[in-house]
Protein backbone atom coordinates (compact mmCIF):
# COMPACT_ATOMS: atom_id res chain seq x y z
CA UNK A 1 0.00 0.00 0.00
CA UNK A 2 1.35 3.41 -0.97
CA UNK A 3 1.57 5.97 1.83
CA UNK A 4 0.42 9.53 1.25
CA UNK A 5 2.52 12.36 2.54
CA UNK A 6 1.89 16.09 2.25
CA UNK A 7 4.16 16.41 -0.78
CA UNK A 8 2.32 13.78 -2.83
CA UNK A 9 -1.10 15.40 -2.52
CA UNK A 10 -2.35 18.01 -4.96
CA UNK A 11 -5.62 19.86 -5.26
CA UNK A 12 -6.48 22.04 -8.21
CA UNK A 13 -9.44 24.21 -9.12
CA UNK A 14 -10.13 25.64 -12.55
CA UNK A 15 -12.15 28.67 -13.60
CA UNK A 16 -15.22 27.95 -15.70
CA UNK A 17 -16.08 31.67 -15.83
CA UNK A 18 -13.71 34.50 -14.97
CA UNK A 19 -15.12 37.21 -12.67
CA UNK A 20 -14.79 40.94 -13.31
CA UNK A 21 -13.31 41.29 -9.83
CA UNK A 22 -11.04 38.51 -8.62
CA UNK A 23 -10.67 38.39 -4.83
CA UNK A 24 -7.81 36.28 -3.54
CA UNK A 25 -7.93 35.32 0.12
CA UNK A 26 -4.51 34.60 1.60
CA UNK A 27 -4.87 31.94 4.29
CA UNK A 28 -3.16 33.80 7.14
CA UNK A 29 -4.80 31.89 9.97
CA UNK A 30 -4.78 28.22 10.90
CA UNK A 31 -5.60 26.11 13.91
CA UNK A 32 -2.61 24.64 15.70
CA UNK A 33 -3.80 21.39 17.27
CA UNK A 34 -0.61 21.13 19.34
CA UNK A 35 -1.28 24.48 20.99
CA UNK A 36 -5.06 24.05 20.74
CA UNK A 37 -5.50 27.60 19.43
CA UNK A 38 -5.62 29.63 16.21
CA UNK A 39 -2.29 30.97 14.96
CA UNK A 40 -1.27 33.56 12.38
CA UNK A 41 1.06 32.52 9.56
CA UNK A 42 3.62 35.19 8.64
CA UNK A 43 4.73 33.65 5.33
CA UNK A 44 5.66 36.28 2.73
CA UNK A 45 3.34 36.25 -0.29
CA UNK A 46 4.53 38.02 -3.42
CA UNK A 47 1.95 39.71 -5.64
CA UNK A 48 2.09 42.01 -8.65
CA UNK A 49 0.25 45.00 -10.14
CA UNK A 50 -0.81 42.85 -13.10
CA UNK A 51 -1.84 39.22 -12.73
CA UNK A 52 -1.99 36.94 -15.76
CA UNK A 53 -4.16 33.90 -15.03
CA UNK A 54 -2.10 30.81 -15.97
CA UNK A 55 -3.60 28.36 -18.47
CA UNK A 56 -3.44 25.65 -15.80
CA UNK A 57 -6.15 27.56 -13.91
CA UNK A 58 -8.56 27.74 -16.84
CA UNK A 59 -11.13 25.12 -17.79
CA UNK A 60 -11.02 23.73 -21.31
CA UNK A 61 -13.82 26.14 -22.33
CA UNK A 62 -11.79 29.20 -21.31
CA UNK A 63 -8.39 27.90 -22.32
CA UNK A 64 -9.18 27.11 -25.96
CA UNK A 65 -6.58 25.75 -28.33
CA UNK A 66 -3.24 27.47 -27.78
CA UNK A 67 0.24 26.47 -28.74
CA UNK A 68 2.98 26.48 -26.12
CA UNK A 69 4.79 29.16 -28.09
CA UNK A 70 1.83 31.52 -27.87
CA UNK A 71 2.61 34.81 -26.16
CA UNK A 72 1.64 35.26 -22.50
CA UNK A 73 -0.18 38.45 -23.50
CA UNK A 74 -3.12 36.30 -24.62
CA UNK A 75 -3.74 35.14 -21.03
CA UNK A 76 -6.62 36.77 -19.11
CA UNK A 77 -5.16 39.65 -17.10
CA UNK A 78 -6.17 41.52 -13.96
CA UNK A 79 -4.94 44.81 -12.46
CA UNK A 80 -4.42 45.12 -8.71
CA UNK A 81 -7.04 47.43 -7.22
CA UNK A 82 -6.84 46.92 -3.45
CA UNK A 83 -4.89 45.10 -0.76
CA UNK A 84 -6.30 44.38 2.69
CA UNK A 85 -3.60 44.01 5.34
CA UNK A 86 -3.71 42.35 8.74
CA UNK A 87 -1.47 43.97 11.35
CA UNK A 88 -0.72 41.93 14.42
CA UNK A 89 1.25 38.93 15.54
CA UNK A 90 -1.69 36.75 16.61
CA UNK A 91 -4.78 35.31 14.95
CA UNK A 92 -6.91 36.32 17.90
CA UNK A 93 -6.31 40.05 17.54
CA UNK A 94 -4.92 42.73 15.32
CA UNK A 95 -5.95 45.54 13.05
CA UNK A 96 -6.88 45.80 9.36
CA UNK A 97 -5.98 48.52 6.88
CA UNK A 98 -6.34 48.87 3.11
CA UNK A 99 -4.18 50.00 0.23
CA UNK A 100 -6.39 51.08 -2.66
CA UNK A 101 -5.79 52.23 -6.21
CA UNK A 102 -7.51 55.57 -6.76
CA UNK A 103 -9.04 54.69 -10.15
CA UNK A 104 -9.98 51.60 -12.10
CA UNK A 105 -9.68 51.85 -15.86
CA UNK A 106 -8.19 49.87 -18.69
CA UNK A 107 -5.97 52.64 -19.98
CA UNK A 108 -2.32 51.55 -20.02
CA UNK A 109 -0.37 53.54 -17.47
CA UNK A 110 3.11 54.91 -17.72
CA UNK A 111 5.41 54.54 -14.72
CA UNK A 112 4.82 58.21 -13.87
CA UNK A 113 1.03 57.85 -13.85
CA UNK A 114 0.95 54.83 -11.51
CA UNK A 115 2.74 56.53 -8.63
CA UNK A 116 1.56 58.31 -5.48
CA UNK A 117 -1.49 59.94 -7.04
CA UNK A 118 -2.92 56.52 -7.93
CA UNK A 119 -2.63 54.75 -4.56
CA UNK A 120 -3.94 55.51 -1.06
CA UNK A 121 -3.37 53.91 2.31
CA UNK A 122 -6.59 53.83 4.36
CA UNK A 123 -6.09 53.14 8.05
CA UNK A 124 -9.17 54.02 10.12
CA UNK A 125 -9.64 57.78 9.66
CA UNK A 126 -6.15 58.36 8.21
CA UNK A 127 -5.83 58.42 4.40
CA UNK A 128 -2.40 59.02 2.85
CA UNK A 129 -0.93 58.88 -0.64
CA UNK A 130 1.51 56.05 -1.31
CA UNK A 131 3.53 54.94 -4.30
CA UNK A 132 2.73 51.94 -6.46
CA UNK A 133 5.83 50.23 -5.07
CA UNK A 134 4.56 50.71 -1.51
CA UNK A 135 1.34 48.93 -2.51
CA UNK A 136 3.45 45.84 -3.23
CA UNK A 137 5.50 46.12 -0.05
CA UNK A 138 3.27 44.18 2.35
CA UNK A 139 4.21 40.57 1.64
CA UNK A 140 3.95 39.39 5.26
CA UNK A 141 0.74 41.30 6.09
CA UNK A 142 -1.37 40.78 2.94
CA UNK A 143 -4.75 39.21 3.77
CA UNK A 144 -6.94 39.92 0.70
CA UNK A 145 -6.04 40.95 -2.86
CA UNK A 146 -8.63 42.57 -5.14
CA UNK A 147 -7.90 42.41 -8.88
CA UNK A 148 -10.07 43.98 -11.61
CA UNK A 149 -10.15 42.34 -15.04
CA UNK A 150 -8.40 44.14 -17.90
CA UNK A 151 -10.34 43.85 -21.17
Amino acid sequence: MQSLDSESLRKQSRFEVLPETLILHIGRFAFDYRLNQPVKMHTAVEYAHVLAVPRECLSGALDGAHSEAEDAASLPRYRLHAVVLHHGKKATGGHYSTLVRASVDDVPLSAEEDTATRWRSVDDHKITQISADQALDAAERVYLLFYVRIH
